[in-house]
């Protein structure tokens, strides 16, 4: 089975999220806005950064004219694997842990305790890389990361 790149990377509306809450947009995978007779248009399409026509995606970045579209791959490099919570006891602490993965409802991707076992976020999404940009933006929102 082949995937589209739109099933492989983060949604337009999560990108333009992330950028805004200051992820990195050095990614392989852009959402570029289009443009028609000299003019920009809300229409949008994904390039790959190592095509010749990509030369110019810093300044394009800067320009708001490209916007970084994560693999989950790239969103996994951003999720720290555990997130220090609160001191547990004297001597231990107590952790968030990330988890992600695939059920009949679809994508999802869990913060965790380590200590209590209990759930505290989890974001579900269709594709694997939306469900982690998801996680990433509410936990960045709420100063996690």
């Amino acid at each position: 089975m082949i995937l589209s790149l739109e099933k492989l990377v983060t949604t337009l509306e999560t990108s333009r999220r992330m950028k805004k809450l200051g992820f990195p947009q050095e990614t392989v995978f852009y959402w570029v806005r289009q443009s028609m007779n000299g003019k920009m248009v809300d229409d949008w399409i994904i390039f790959d950064r190592r095509e010749p026509e990509m030369i110019h995606f810093k300044e394009r970045v800067a320009d708001g004219i490209y916007i970084a579209a994560y693999l989950s791959s790239e969103v996994g490099e951003i999720l720290p694997y555990r997130i220090k919570w609160r001191a547990w006891s004297k001597d231990q602490d107590e952790y968030l842990l990330i988890t992600s993965g695939k059920n009949d409802e679809g994508y999802y991707c869990d913060l965790t305790s380590n200590k209590t076992g209990k759930r505290l976020h989890t974001s579900y999404a269709p594709t694997e890389s939306e469900a982690r940009g998801l996680l990433a933006c509410w936990l960045k929102e709420q100063g996690l990361i």
